[in-house]
């Protein structure tokens, strides 16, 4: 993909854009992310486990 693809521009115009929003602090992007993620909750996407397989100690909450 091309670094000068319009959908990759604007994907990181967001991400610039939400980045300064959080004073590029790493802890206020993951409360405004939740922020999003509370107050849309059937838009999230959550995996599911197969098999009752065990969640490896790498993965998100569920």
């Amino acid at each position: 993909m091309s670094q000068d693809d319009p959908v990759v521009q604007r994907v990181r115009a967001a991400r610039r854009k939400i980045a300064e929003q959080c004073g590029h602090d790493n802890h206020r992007l993951l409360e405004w992310a939740r922020r999003i993620e509370a107050a849309n909750p059937g838009r999230v996407v959550r995996l599911e486990r197969i098999n009752g397989a065990p969640k490896s100690p790498n993965t998100l909450r569920e």
